[in-house]
């Protein structure tokens, strides 16, 4: 864990004290020891290779604010070699693979943001050290309330997705608005250009509206609300170790038929990894202040529940118990879906390498090597050309 002592925020009013400098040229004394410190180091030819394994398991937390309230985590693994030449010259190569995380902010004027990392961002080195090679992907889930001329209002989730991109220097970074919940508003989205998605994925950051053809969507109408869930959602994960709880509060603007009125909905997200975070099991539901039945809220107590199991230690390969609730607009009401998946990930080249999982391997005799032959090896080929002189 790593504590950022100074404010992120005071960053860009830091100057250096030494920023100018007055310099008498026509002294040579402190010339000479410079260059007769450079001929010390140069001569001590003191050279440095590092490899850093970073295994499966490994977190790290880096804590924007000295309560540690905004803050970045990360989970992943990766191989990084580190040398440095005998002149001082620094150079880094390998990769660093994100399989979780999240980063958690509050911008200035606005509620808290918490952005969770897709699995299979990287962040890639191939020498120099302070520039590296980006492609990050983190998803920020957003409710809204959904309003169409003619229907019920309804309560989806958006997903406000950010992409980091190029090399640190020269990042690009673009901002696109999705939703696995409602197959109207995603048809809708799909129908824009990426700048246009873009432009709605801003909208919902900064004002939390969204504005389709025909469909409007706002987030809660009551600022309270908002400062209610970045306050208790602060204090859990100051005060619950081992277990990532998140809390919601929102009021709407409900419309049924003809009928308007305000609706409050509360919801919760429960995550916990054991074994060596081989095992995984989410819990999460929500209910609605208009239901008001009993056996309602039995059932959305637990509208989402999943288990996950590792099969292996990479995670390349495990399985999934899930039971998760959503709304489906075409079918106008909740749909729930229980089944079970196996999950591979595997990097191929070509679909037939999907299940091959060993390369055979190319032996060699010592009588078919001699000083009079000649043997040609072919790539990834256990066949040998062997030629007599």
């Amino acid at each position: 864990t790593y504590v950022f002592q100074t404010d992120v925020s005071t960053l860009s009013t830091q100057t250096d004290e030494n920023m100018v400098k007055f310099v008498n040229f026509a002294d040579t004394v402190k010339e000479e020891v410079d260059s007769l410190t450079n001929i010390e180091l140069t001569r001590s030819n003191f050279k440095l290779n590092a490899k850093l394994n970073i295994q499966q398991g490994s977190k790290f937390s880096v804590y924007l604010s000295n309560s540690g309230n905004d803050r970045l985590e990360l989970a992943g693994s990766g191989i990084l070699n580190y040398t440095q030449s005998s002149l001082g010259d620094m150079r880094l190569v390998g990769q660093y693979t994100l399989k979780e995380g999240f980063v958690r902010y509050t911008p200035p004027l606005m509620s808290e943001k918490k952005f969770d990392f897709v699995d299979g961002s990287y962040i890639s080195w191939n020498g120099d050290v302070l520039n590296p090679t980006l492609s990050i992907k983190a998803v920020d889930e957003m409710k809204a309330n959904v309003q169409q001329e003619g229907q019920d209002s309804r309560v989806i989730n958006f997903l406000v997705t950010v992409d980091v991109g190029n090399t640190l220097n020269n990042m690009d970074i673009n901002f696109d608005l999705s939703t696995n919940e409602d197959v109207t508003v995603q048809n809708e989205l799909l129908s824009m250009s990426p700048s246009q998605r873009s432009s709605q994925a801003i909208n919902m950051l900064l004002y939390g509206t969204y504005t389709g053809l025909g469909t409007t969507a706002n987030m809660s109408g009551n600022p309270l609300y908002s400062f209610l869930n970045s306050q208790i959602n602060r204090w859990a994960a100051n005060t619950i170790k081992g277990v990532d709880l998140t809390l919601g509060m929102n009021q709407y603007n409900s419309t049924t038929g003809d009928t308007k009125s305000k609706s409050t909905t509360y919801s919760y997200k429960i995550s916990k990894s054991l074994f060596n975070d081989r095992f995984k099991i989410v819990v999460g539901g929500n209910y609605n202040s208009d239901s008001g039945a009993d056996d309602n809220l039995a059932n959305s107590l637990l509208n989402d529940i999943s288990f996950v199991y590792m099969l292996n230690q990479s995670g390349t390969m495990s399985i999934k118990l899930f039971r998760q609730t959503g709304y489906e607009s075409v079918l106008e009401g909740e749909v729930t879906e229980t089944g079970g998946a196996f999950v591979i990930k595997r990097k191929l080249s070509t679909l037939k390498n999907l299940f091959r999982f060993s390369r055979k391997k190319t032996v060699m005799s010592k009588d078919v090597i001699s000083s009079k032959d000649t043997v040609i090896l072919l790539e990834e080929s256990p066949v040998i050309q062997h030629k007599k002189d």
